[in-house]
């Protein structure tokens, strides 16, 4: 893969969470806590600033830039297929974990449930930050995770 291609998607990938957490932002501020508010911002901020990282990397970069795997790097190759299949399960596994938890704090916010059993790590984010603070986290770990695999599936040294 070419610098400049995965500079667009590394960029891309950053830019989706802040147009999500605007999306949120927008819709839902009055009901947003100010912890979750604040958590909110920051993350706007981090995903922005490493968006337009990417993007002005991506202006100084050159068409004609090598591509970071040596192509006759049997291993890599093989590191390469590993992290590719490993991306084809992280793509959908987060936004689906996501809507599950969300579909359970909802029921526990509304009353429908009295219990719900979550990821450990998402219930202290959610006693700690409230109901959008916990739902934001998996997306976010999501983030973290598929740009970690773009990495590495460009550099598997």
């Amino acid at each position: 893969m070419k610098r400049t291609q995965y500079l667009r998607w590394l960029g891309a990938l950053y830019a989706l969470p802040v147009l999500g957490i605007g999306g949120v932002l927008a819709l839902h501020y009055p009901e947003i806590n100010t912890a979750g508010l604040l958590f909110l911002l920051v993350c706007l901020l981090l995903f922005g600033f490493a968006a337009f990282r990417c993007f002005r990397g991506l202006n100084a970069a050159l068409a004609e830039d090598a591509a970071y795997v040596p192509p006759g790097d049997e291993e890599a190759l093989e590191q390469i297929t590993y992290f590719k299949r490993l991306l084809l399960l992280a793509v959908p596994a987060f936004p689906i974990l996501a809507l599950w938890i969300y579909s359970d704090l909802k029921q526990l916010e509304s009353g429908a449930a009295e219990s719900v059993r979550i990821w450990g790590p998402v219930a202290f984010l959610y006693e700690q930050g409230g109901f959008w603070v916990a739902i934001l986290a998996v997306p976010l770990l999501g983030v973290f995770v598929l740009g970690a695999l773009l990495k590495k599936m460009n550099n598997p040294d």
